[in-house]
């Protein structure tokens, strides 16, 4: 018992836990070290929080990872050099140490890619069976029958092959904490390069004035700049977990307020472009629709703030009740 007692006093004893932890210590240049984990450490906690950034969240978990692997070299290489303990000791030293620094380092990087599986996921089960109209492509027509239906067929004619659709990027929407998000979803058969999107919302209840507000004919739609994803879609498969209102938007909109307007995707080797109307009130829920045009003018854009009425009464123009498809949560 009392050499199990003198062995944990010489684990835990001051000098050991002194030498890294102490204020002298920590004031010495090799000890700036510490400071670039630190920055990869605030690099990746930064990151989760930019939607906008391509691979943010994969540039978190890299940045989590490196700091980790530094302060585990750091822990061992400390250990090693230390010169006032046994082996034995400074084995305990490092697994405790390390252990910890794995714990903790360990828990955000399983945390973000437990995140991006369940998007994966999320996104592939709500394009499962049949499509929406709306948002996937236009299936390739059947191939053609022969002209002569009693005409018989040579035993060496192969059975035509079915030609391979373009890629097609569109926008899978959904709620997640009260916010508006979506995710990029391919269609087609074929790789989809570079996606690009934007959107032309109006706040029918607060309207947007950027620089003539004594003008009611000067409201313009909402700052959401196009952004262009530095990536690849591949096949039937979906990409990332993006967010429609920036955080320079939500500085012009309040809980309540109604958007309404167009989103558009596209990507580089797409054959054309996917419009669609998309409706928000913020806080509360929403629903997307075909777009079409209407030969109405400007409507209600560029013009004042709406009341609740007058909204209903111009969305009824754009978009038939029976046509909106909601906009659902994100399942757990």
């Amino acid at each position: 018992m009392e050499r199990v007692s003198k062995f944990f006093r010489a684990i835990f004893s001051l000098d050991l836990w002194s030498s890294i932890f102490g204020w002298r210590v920590l004031f010495r240049w090799d000890v700036l070290g510490a400071l670039v984990p630190g920055v990869f450490l605030a690099v990746g906690v930064g990151m989760m929080g930019v939607d906008w950034f391509p691979h943010n969240l994969l540039i978190s978990q890299i940045c989590f990872g490196v700091c980790g692997a530094l302060c585990l070299a750091k822990t061992i290489g400390h250990a090693v050099q230390h010169e006032g303990s046994t082996r034995r000791h400074k084995v305990v030293f490092c697994v405790l140490i390390c252990g910890a620094i794995i714990a903790v380092d360990g828990t955000p990087i399983w945390t973000i890619q437990s995140h991006r599986h369940k998007v994966d996921i999320e996104v592939a089960r709500n394009s499962g069976g049949e499509d929406r109209p709306t948002l996937n492509p236009t299936p390739a027509p059947a191939p053609k029958s022969s002209s002569s239906p009693t005409e018989p067929k040579s035993p060496s004619a192969k059975k035509p092959v079915s030609a391979k659709l373009p890629p097609s990027v569109s926008m899978r929407f959904f709620v997640q904490a009260g916010e508006l998000r979506f995710a990029i979803w391919n269609g087609g058969d074929e790789t989809a390069q570079n996606p690009k999107y934007s959107f032309g919302l109006a706040d029918f209840t607060n309207q947007y004035y950027p620089h003539y507000k004594s003008d009611p004919d000067s409201s313009e739609p909402l700052p959401i700049p196009t952004n262009l994803v530095n990536d690849y879609v591949k096949p039937h498969v979906g990409l990332g977990n993006f967010a429609v209102l920036n955080d320079l938007t939500m500085q012009y909109v309040k809980p309540g307020d109604k958007l309404f307007g167009m989103a558009t995707i596209s990507c580089m080797n797409c054959p054309g472009d996917r419009t669609i109307w998309l409706y928000w009130e913020v806080g509360h829920g929403g629903w997307i629709a075909p777009f079409s045009h209407q030969n109405i003018g400007n409507g209600p854009f560029k013009g004042p703030s709406l009341s609740n009425e007058q909204i209903d009464f111009w969305l009824s123009k754009f978009v038939h009740p029976n046509a909106r498809i909601p906009i659902l949560p994100m399942p757990q």
